[in-house]
């Protein structure tokens, strides 16, 4: 039997080669434990803001990157959906670390499953920002992939 706290998972993803990683694992182990996954993108205020900077056309920069999101979260559903697994898809905007706890609460999810880093400019030598921040204030389990 499984435990009843696993049934609803988080996965932030963000278009890096590990977010697919950890969202590959994740559709895996909902098969295995019957549970759902909501995919999650979070567009980075911080990136937007910068490229404000620069007088780009905002309107297009958000309609890019709204679009860029929409094939990362549509490539994922479907593949969770290929396999069976109900699957749910959410675009954010903000910080991502508190956007993704935000939904964690929203939501009751029950389990975060994230990769170790993502697509952030400055690397930490073992893991992202947004993972460490995530795993330090998580309500729920976190299960880093690496």
């Amino acid at each position: 039997m499984v435990p009843e706290m696993y049934r609803k998972f988080l996965v932030p993803i963000d278009g890096s080669a590990l977010s697919a990683v950890a969202a590959k694992k994740a559709v895996e182990l909902a098969g295995l434990l019957s549970s759902e996954i909501r995919f999650l993108h979070v567009i980075d205020s911080r990136t937007v803001q910068a490229l404000e900077l620069t007088g780009v056309d905002m309107i297009t920069v958000d309609e890019r990157v709204t679009n860029i999101a929409n094939a990362y979260l549509n490539e994922v559903v479907r593949h969770a959906e290929g396999s069976k697994i109900k699957a749910h898809r959410e675009i954010r905007r903000g910080l991502p670390a508190e956007e993704i706890l935000e939904s964690i609460k929203e939501h009751g999810v029950d389990l975060v499953v994230m990769a170790s880093r993502g697509l952030t400019g400055a690397r930490r030598a073992m893991m992202g920002s947004t993972t460490e921040e995530v795993l330090r204030l998580s309500p729920v389990p976190v299960l880093v992939v690496r």
